[in-house]
């Protein structure tokens, strides 16, 4: 299976937190990478620390995932626009020649 990363695209991502320091963010990033199927980052933005989770096309699909958090226990995320990376997965299927 091929994949194609594509140039950044508008979008949405699901916050979790805004720490101050770099330390306490990858340690929540790394704590909440342990909980979920989506990717999390760590970004320095407006002099703080923020942990974001997903790349989402839509606000539905991040609102799927905020809920999903949530449900895990999570409070206090907020949905924000941002960059994301859209990854289209290339998937063939050959079928062998019948000779009958």
């Amino acid at each position: 299976m091929a994949c194609t990363i594509n140039p950044p695209v508008p979008g949405f991502r699901v916050q979790l937190t805004n720490v101050s320091t770099k330390n306490q963010a990858l340690a929540f990033a790394r704590f909440v990478s342990g909980d979920s199927n989506f990717p999390v980052y760590v970004i320095q933005k407006d002099g703080a620390w923020k942990v974001r989770l997903g790349d989402f096309e839509t606000i539905a699909e991040a609102e799927l995932a905020r809920s999903e958090m949530a449900n895990k226990g999570y409070l206090d995320m907020w949905i924000v626009e941002d960059l994301v990376t859209r990854i289209e997965r290339d998937i063939s299927i050959e079928f062998e020649k019948d000779n009958d």
